[in-house]
């Protein structure tokens, strides 16, 4: 969804809180879960999977059997299979069939997608934003086009799951962020100004409007059109800040904890080998490589090739009650027809994608 103002949903469907309420009970977990067996080119489902596994409050919602009770879906449902290998994650292998080895961020784009969709069968498409998957896994860009002959600006917000980050020049994940969020000249005459009434000369600026309770961070390695694999060491935190790069002004932090990371091994997106490192509740770190399941340390965490990094909202694992807590975005302040919009665009006009 994309538009000059975000439209809220008014009835929640999937409240985050029930994920919440649960973390603490997770937290006293002690033991790393199975390791997954390859069935033939499948280490990019099973390390996108643990990932998902080791998502907090995913595995919490997945535990409380809520999806299964209501889900009014016929046939195939990627909710409930997640649900069944949460609970049971020695069985999931059996869900799989041998096939072509494929890119680890398309296949985890394509389970998002799905549990989204999970969560959207019996409802409007437009409660998308209510789902639970997307109170993870959701927020928003906001799309800045400024003017320069007039310095009216026009704002697009559109939802993201994850944020892909160029790193050809990046050496750090806070250098490919900066660059995310630098301002890029649109050129001469590439963007009609509607108060000019003309082609002029714009900037275009990306940045976080809404954070994400999961930040997921893609490291773009792969070429798009070749698929050749950018292979060089790029840094990235345990802990990170992304407050200087949202749409917030005001001083503050927003910080996030890295919880797994997905690395690839070889020269292509579709050939090599997938596998990834996961924060278990007891606060271990361990590999995950298909079924082997073997301890590490944090420094050897912060020292791979990451492809894939997750991090969650830091505030959400060390508030001391979460029992009321529903992410203030999701709260109507008026009934719909009344609702105002979130911003009003200082200017308007049309520029390239």
């Amino acid at each position: 969804m994309s538009g000059s103002l975000i439209t809220f949903a008014f009835s929640i469907y999937f409240p985050f809180e029930w994920a919440l309420t649960a973390f603490f009970e997770v937290l006293n977990m002690c033991d790393i879960g199975a390791g997954l067996r390859n069935l033939g080119n499948t280490c990019y489902m099973n390390s996108v999977l643990q990932c998902l596994t080791y998502t907090a409050p995913l595995a919490n919602y997945f535990l409380t059997c809520e999806h299964s009770k209501r889900c009014v879906k016929k046939g195939f449902c990627m909710m409930c299979l997640m649900q069944k290998h949460i609970a049971q994650v020695k069985r999931i292998a059996g869900h799989f069939k041998q096939g072509r080895q494929e890119d680890a961020h398309e296949f985890l784009r394509y389970a998002v997608d799905a549990l989204q969709q999970a969560c959207l069968t019996g409802y409007d498409s437009l409660d998308r934003t209510t789902t639970f998957i997307h109170q993870v896994f959701g927020g928003y860009l906001r799309s800045e086009v400024r003017c320069l002959n007039c310095s009216g600006v026009s704002d697009t917000f559109d939802q993201f799951l994850d944020l892909q980050l160029d790193i050809k020049k990046a050496n750090s994940v806070i250098e490919a962020l900066k660059e995310y969020v630098r301002p890029e000249n649109l050129g001469e005459s590439c963007y009609k100004c509607s108060k000019c009434n003309k082609m002029v000369t714009a900037t275009k600026t990306f940045s976080i409007h809404q954070p994400p309770n999961v930040l997921t961070l893609c490291l773009n390695r792969f070429d798009v059109f070749s698929e050749n694999k950018i292979s060089k060491m790029v840094t990235y935190p345990e802990f990170i800040d992304i407050h200087p790069y949202t749409s917030e002004k005001s001083e503050g932090t927003i910080n996030y904890r890295l919880y797994a990371v997905l690395v690839h091994a070889g020269n292509t997106c579709n050939s090599g080998h997938y596998y990834c490192y996961v924060q278990a509740p007891n606060s271990k770190w361990y590999k995950m490589n298909d079924d082997c399941v073997t301890p590490v340390d944090i420094n050897t965490v912060l020292k791979l090739e990451a492809y894939l990094l997750f991090y969650i909202r830091y505030e959400l694992l060390y508030l001391p009650c979460l029992s009321n807590r529903i992410p203030t975005n999701l709260i109507p302040a008026t009934p719909k027809h009344q609702q105002p919009p979130m911003r009003q665009p200082a200017g308007s006009g049309t520029a390239p994608m």
